[in-house]
C-alpha cells in the first residue's frame, strides 16, 4: 500500500471485537516477518496509544484494528477512537472499515 514502509504500528483495544480484528492483522503480517518491524501499540490506555502513534519513526504506517475498550477499561465509540488516533498519528492510518477511515480523514486525521 505504501512503498518504502519499514515498520507497522498495530493499534487495537481490549474488547473481544478488538482482539479478533487484531488477530486478523497479525496473521496478515506473518508473511512479512523479518521484512517489517511491528510496533505493538495494542491493549494500552488511550493516552499511551496516542503518544505512541504521535512519535512513530519515519517509514511507518499505522494498522488500526479497533478500540472499543482501551487498556484502562474505558469504552469508546469506534469512530471517536479512530478520530483520536488519526489526529494524533504522524503516519498514515489504515484499517478495515472504509467508512470509519473516511470519517477520520474528514475530521482532520491522516
Amino acid at each position: 500500500m505504501r512503498p518504502g514502509t519499514k515498520r507497522v504500528a498495530l493499534v487495537a483495544g481490549t474488547s473481544g471485537n478488538d482482539a479478533y480484528s487484531e488477530m486478523i492483522f497479525r496473521n496478515a503480517l506473518k508473511p512479512y516477518a523479518g521484512k517489517l518491524d511491528v510496533i505493538d501499540l495494542t491493549k494500552l490506555p488511550m493516552q499511551e496509544t496516542l503518544a505512541g502513534v504521535g512519535s512513530l519513526p519515519p517509514d511507518t504506517i499505522v494498522l488500526y484494528s479497533s478500540i472499543l475498550r482501551d487498556g484502562r477499561g474505558q469504552s469508546f465509540v469506534p469512530r471517536e477512537a479512530l478520530s483520536l488516533v488519526s489526529r494524533a498519528a504522524n503516519a498514515p492510518v489504515f484499517g478495515f472499515y472504509e467508512t470509519l477511515l473516511a470519517l477520520a480523514l474528514s475530521e482532520g486525521g491522516w
